[in-house]
């Protein structure tokens, strides 16, 4: 019996998302560097300006806090991948898909039996500048399971080896970026 599976480390993307979450927190201070930097004021020369002007003071403060929200949210998550410390596991193993979080606050477990798979229904949306927004749906004979992302796993590959192992239709819908089918 031919077998899929896919693993990744919580931790391992709880670090990455560490590195992230830092660059978002350092990103307003490296630009105001920069700033200082290209300008002829020094850093308490640009803070006078900046407080001089309440619009400009303003937009920078919002700025800053949109970056440090950013990295809060990232810090949380990093934090519930590590403290999950188990493994991301998409695997097809005895006609049976199934997607197996670290923990179940990160994301639900799902499984589906490839018998009850009637097709498989890739939505691939353009979100601008050459980025596209891929939404995997799985149609089963009374239920449908719409899936954009499970951690870091690569449903792509798992749906490949459905199609290749298991002869289940992929049919592939494309839209623009205003939501038209193409």
């Amino acid at each position: 019996m031919v077998s899929y599976e896919e693993k990744i480390k919580s931790k391992s993307v709880g670090y990455g998302l560490i590195v992230l979450a830092i660059f978002f927190f350092l990103l307003p201070l490296i630009w105001l560097g920069m700033i200082t930097a290209t300008s002829n004021f020094n850093l308490n020369e640009l803070i006078e300006k900046i407080t001089e002007e309440p619009q400009i003071a303003l937009v920078i403060g919002l700025f800053a806090i949109l970056f440090w929200a950013l990295s809060v949210v990232f810090f949380y998550q990093a934090w519930n991948e590590i403290k999950a410390n188990g493994l991301w596991i998409c695997s097809v193993k005895n006609r049976v898909l199934k997607f197996i979080a670290p923990n179940p606050k990160l994301e639900k477990n799902i499984s589906i039996e490839i018998e009850k798979i009637r097709f498989i229904e890739k939505k691939v949306k353009d979100i601008g500048d050459g980025d596209e927004s891929v939404i995997w749906s799985f149609i089963l004979l009374n239920d449908c399971i719409n899936l954009e992302h499970f951690g870091l796993l690569d449903i792509g590959q798992a749906v490949s080896f459905i199609n290749q192992n298991h002869n289940t239709p992929i049919i592939t819908r494309k839209f623009d970026i205003r939501g038209n089918e193409i």
